[in-house]
């Protein structure tokens, strides 16, 4: 029942993630790398070490659209991956979408 409460809407962001999957804020074009713990979801990027999964979502008051997707090959690295870059690779099916809102 925590994870209903804590997340809401974005419970299903929680429970259909994994720890390491990539997400992706279609909103401001930033990505991040999933850190998932048994109660909260943080995301890391190459600017912050940790946000939180809510805090990604709602910037400044408002919504953002954001997708997570799961590599099929295993761990991918994105230092310095640009967003044009990373269409590329699901273009190229490496990447597959898990889950958005």
């Amino acid at each position: 029942m925590e994870i209903e409460d804590h997340y809401g809407d974005l419970q299903e962001l929680y429970y259909e993630s994994k720890d390491g999957d990539i997400i992706v804020n279609k909103t401001t074009l930033e990505i991040g790398i999933i850190e998932k713990s048994w109660k909260r979801i943080n995301i890391r990027t190459e600017k912050k070490d940790s946000t939180g999964l809510y805090n990604w979502i709602y910037q400044n008051g408002y919504e953002t659209k954001t997708e997570v997707y799961r590599s099929k090959s295993g761990e991918i690295e994105l230092t310095g991956v640009s967003y044009s870059a990373f269409k590329k690779m699901i273009d190229n099916s490496q990447l597959k979408l898990v889950t958005k809102n």
